[in-house]
């Protein structure tokens, strides 16, 4: 319920352009007229921020938007037993899934920046530069070629196991994936063979398989170690 009384004063502090002809102050009485302590109004209450803070602690252990919502409701359903039905219709207390999905993507890129565009070849960068910081050696280049990413990666132990293996230097072979996230990135990874089975050497990351990126993903391992006899055919 509001009631409107007049405020001639109003029209001096608002830049409003219908107060300087309907000049008015409202005042709300909450005094409603229907139920509050149903599912249809308690739906509209905004999540707590304990429940932010929960979700938050989901999306840290590798759960998904969808997953973790229904990890959240079989908690609720096993600590909330018969009450259940009540609490998730609660909006202050379960979220909706287009709540658990922004809340998702609003962290991703507040940690791992923007999933496209410049800002993510800026971010990407950043990531490399602290990965070879941490690993006190350059284990990890990207190069840009001709609009497409290409990313090298040799890990302290692929090192070792360059160094320390002979016949690493003498064959190695490429096994290749697809679909592995929302740009279609190829994956190849570089192997050589022991006693033990294959083991890793490199990682090379590309936006597709033709073979001037694979070229160029090679040339970026060779400069990883240091290697300039090794052509690849």
């Amino acid at each position: 319920m509001a009631i409107a009384t007049p405020a001639p004063d109003a029209r001096i502090l608002s830049k409003d352009i219908h107060l300087k002809k309907y000049p008015c102050e409202i005042d709300i009485y909450f005094i409603h007229n229907h139920l509050l302590n149903n599912a249809e109004p308690l739906r509209h209450r905004h999540p707590t921020e304990e429940l932010e803070t929960i979700f938050s602690e989901y999306y840290s252990n590798n759960y998904s938007s969808s997953s973790a919502l229904q990890m959240y409701r079989i908690d609720l359903q096993s600590k909330h037993g018969d009450e259940y039905f009540k609490i998730i219709a609660d909006g202050s207390m379960c979220p909706t899934w287009k709540w658990c999905y922004d809340l998702y993507y609003k962290i991703f890129k507040q940690q791992y920046g923007a999933p496209t565009g410049e800002e993510m070849v800026i971010c990407l960068k950043k990531c490399i530069q602290q990965y070879n910081h941490i690993n006190k050696m350059e284990c990890a280049m990207l190069k840009e070629n001709s609009g497409s990413l290409i990313l090298a990666i040799c890990s302290l132990l692929m090192k070792r196991v360059l160094i320390v293996l002979r016949t690493s230097h003498e064959i190695m072979f490429m096994d290749s994936s697809g679909n592995m996230d929302r740009h279609n990135s190829r994956v190849f990874l570089l192997l050589v063979p022991s006693v033990a089975g294959a083991l890793p050497v490199g990682i090379i990351v590309t936006f597709s398989e033709t073979e001037n990126n694979i070229y160029q993903g090679l040339e970026l391992f060779k400069k990883l170690n240091g290697v300039d006899n090794f052509s690849p055919k």
